[in-house]
């Protein structure tokens, strides 16, 4: 039964999504509109991941405690959260993905527990990264209901050994393996978290056009990314707000229910101070984040993101504080369990 519900939930989410494209793109509007595919998005459209993964039976049956096997005949339909019935996360590909590329991968991780971070070492080894290499979101405007947030394992493993690195031995009570499973999932949240905040940027968005919003025929969304996002990450410019605020998202919302119920508090410390420590070392457009911490800086932020979406510019003309009197145009259309989530290598 608990199988038949979860199956029912993703059914009930794509079918949404299919309705949200139709209504971004509704036939009324015919050649006035041009409707938009995955040969339009602003993001790289990636491969599906390998099917031969490879793993250790040991780690397996460790990462398997903090990633159990759901009670539905497809064997890959993962829960990432036994901690929380409320917090569900899908894993649709397949089931070696979620585990480490190679045997001893978490005992790296388990080994870092407690050991002071060296700088050097850490912009060498677990900051030769971008988010949106890490991990991506597909807006529902390019891919209507095969949406979803993708995560690549690789990076959640070297994210979780910074984490290690910053958790206090001393106030730890379970083994480092079992830290190096939480750490893993902490890193895995970070990511999640700073993707999820895409799915809300274009929830605004969506809000916008079925509000029959549009800009040189095209959606506003569409129009944001195309003149405002890819232009500012082209030329590595620090008014690319929505990725800082989605960093400063992460960092605030971990230390929310479910995500601090679901993190041991060591565990969770170390995982908010080990984001933090990266913000600086990130490009220009995500290295902001420190800025938007407190809640009327990002409250602001949010504001300057909203108008830089209607108006298709990053430098706008009109007075974005007026946002305060529409509060809840950045809410997300979809909940955050309900987004599907995909592990690839």
């Amino acid at each position: 039964m608990i199988g038949e519900g979860r199956n029912k939930r993703i059914k009930e989410t794509r079918e949404k999504a299919r309705t949200i494209y139709r209504n971004i793109f509704p036939p009324e509007l015919g050649r006035n509109l041009r409707p938009l595919g995955p040969e339009h998005s602003p993001f790289p459209i990636r491969k599906e991941p390998p099917e031969d993964a490879e793993y250790s039976r040991e780690e397996k049956e460790v990462f398997d405690e903090i990633f159990p096997e759901s009670p539905v005949d497809n064997d890959c339909l993962q829960d990432l959260s036994k901690a929380s019935g409320d917090y569900q996360i899908v894993i649709l590909n397949e089931c070696p993905s979620l585990y480490p590329s190679h045997p001893g991968q978490l005992d790296k991780i388990a080994d870092a527990v407690g050991r002071p971070p060296i700088e050097s070492e850490i912009l060498a080894e677990e900051f030769p990264w971008k988010f949106d290499r890490c991990a991506w979101y597909r807006p529902i405007h390019y891919h209507g209901d095969a949406f979803g947030i993708f995560i690549r394992r690789s990076c959640v493993m070297r994210q979780a050994k910074g984490i290690a690195r910053r958790v206090d031995p001393d106030k730890l009570n379970m083994s480092n393996m079992d830290a190096a499973l939480y750490c893993q999932l902490g890193a895995a949240v970070c990511l999640l978290l700073h993707e999820f905040y895409h799915h809300k940027a274009e929830s605004f968005g969506i809000r916008l056009s079925v509000a029959g919003i549009h800009q040189r025929n095209m959606v506003p969304y569409a129009y944001y990314h195309q003149n405002v996002y890819r232009q500012l990450m082209k030329t590595g410019s620090d008014d690319l707000i929505e990725e800082s605020l989605a960093n400063a998202y992460a960092y605030r919302q971990l230390i929310q229910i479910p995500y601090k119920t679901i993190l041991p508090p060591e565990i969770l410390l170390a995982t908010r101070a080990n984001l933090k420590a990266s913000f600086r070392m990130q490009p220009p457009g995500y290295r902001r984040a420190g800025h938007f911490l407190s809640s009327r800086a990002f409250r602001e932020g949010e504001y300057i993101l909203q108008q830089q979406m209607l108006e298709g510019t990053p430098h706008t003309r009109g007075h974005h504080n007026r946002w305060e009197s529409a509060p809840d145009m950045l809410r997300s259309v979809f909940l955050v369990r309900e987004v599907p989530v995909y592990m690839v290598p």
